[in-house]
């Protein structure tokens, strides 16, 4: 007998329309002849209306500014979002005002972070501190990362709830990003 948990594991790791378009227009791009071809027969009125990121033909759709109306509509009482990045969406630096947080629950990603470039991989925790340019990579199959979007205001207020030991750094907000692996709390 095939359990939920089976069943939603299955369906994680199965690419969606997006994730499969994706990785379409990754493969194509390998060549500038197999890239042309790709981008003459994406139906643009479609992509729009699917919010795809194709800096080639769709420069205007990429966020690299992204608010938190984007995310957080008004009125909504919710101050976190998640979701699960699309794989082999197209890398491109992007900054934020709210908190993120990558969690890499199977396989691998890459990251710019500021100037610096990371891999990480299974059970890494990523903290990237509003207004820190970055992009994400994410272009294996087998790889399942999850992005947590925390509006500003509460993260900070919540913070001053925490015992004294348990506040991240300063450093945090000036480095812009922690991850699992330099932490010291």
């Amino acid at each position: 007998m095939i359990s939920k948990y089976d069943t939603l594991k299955k369906d994680i790791f199965r690419l969606n329309e997006d994730e499969e378009f994706y990785k379409a227009y990754y493969h194509a791009g390998h060549s500038s002849e197999g890239l042309k071809e790709f981008l003459s027969q994406i139906d643009k009125g479609d992509a729009t209306r699917r919010h795809l990121v194709i800096p080639e033909l769709l420069p205007e759709i990429i966020s690299y500014e992204m608010n938190d109306e984007e995310y957080f509509k008004e009125g909504d009482s919710r101050n976190v979002y998640i979701s699960m990045h699309n794989r082999y969406t197209p890398a491109f630096l992007h900054r934020h005002n709210f908190f993120e947080i990558v969690f890499v629950y199977h396989g691998s990603c890459a990251q710019n972070i500021g100037a610096n470039r990371k891999y990480f991989s299974d059970g890494d925790v990523i903290f990237i501190a509003p207004g820190v340019y970055h992009t994400m990579e994410v272009f294996q199959d087998d790889s399942i990362v999850f992005n947590i979007l925390i509006q500003q205001k509460p993260f900070i207020r919540c913070s001053f709830l925490l015992p004294r030991e348990m506040i991240f750094k300063v450093s945090f907000l000036k480095k812009g990003s922690i991850t699992s692996t330099n932490w010291n709390i």
